[in-house]
């Protein structure tokens, strides 16, 4: 499964891009390509609509601990953990591409912080 493009806050799969998907920020640039961090809600909803339309995944499992076991259409298991914040970084599913430059900013995950009048930190 490889995405097709990411954008601020949606990512396509190239197998499909007439649908897109939330993306709550991007993981740390692997191989000079981005991939989408999502929460479990959205990565389950994924694994169920690839296993629906036969894209990548055969089979998935979502364990007490919250890590996802995905069986591709190899028979490779991959493991896919939460991090602190609870969203998975779905480079372990080979989903990378290209944020477009004006976005890249936007999509990092992290809080802004509060200014004062005159630009200072509050």
């Amino acid at each position: 499964m490889s995405c097709l493009s990411t954008g601020p806050g949606r990512f396509w799969l190239e197998e499909e891009p007439e649908v897109s998907w939330p993306a709550r920020g991007f993981g740390p640039r692997w191989n000079s390509w981005d991939s989408p961090q999502v929460d479990q809600s959205t990565l389950v909803a994924l694994l169920a609509h690839l296993l629906i339309v036969g894209h990548g995944a055969t089979a998935f499992n979502l364990d007490a601990a919250g890590v996802v076991s995905v069986l591709d259409e190899s028979d490779r298991v991959r493991r896919l953990s939460p991090d602190r914040d609870g969203l998975y970084d779905l480079v372990s599913l080979d989903c990378a591409g290209a944020v477009e430059p004006q976005h890249r900013l936007a999509a990092q995950p992290f809080p802004v912080p509060a200014l004062r009048p005159g630009g200072h930190p509050a």
